[in-house]
């Protein structure tokens, strides 16, 4: 398996790719992520940037439940679904 080493090395390249992109106009960024599990990746990504939108699935119903349980759920700022 990942070490979860690995997993923070990727999590940190994608906020320095974060920190760089956006749309110009809006400055809003857009990620989906498959396999979203209970948010481990994307809750600390909408934390460090605020105008991400995140599209999350996972075949875990539980997992989704979880994720839209969060506050930032709540908010509209992540979109959570079993698939």
């Amino acid at each position: 398996g990942e070490s979860e080493f690995g997993e923070r090395v990727r999590l940190e390249e994608m906020e320095s790719e974060f920190a760089r992109r956006g749309d110009g106009a809006t400055g809003r960024l857009v990620l989906l992520e498959a396999g979203c599990g209970v948010g481990n990746t994307a809750f600390p990504l909408l934390r460090a940037h605020p105008k991400l939108f995140v599209y999350a699935f996972d075949f875990s119903s539980t997992a989704v439940r979880i994720v839209q349980a969060h506050p930032l759920h709540a908010e509209g700022r992540i979109r959570a679904a079993v698939g």
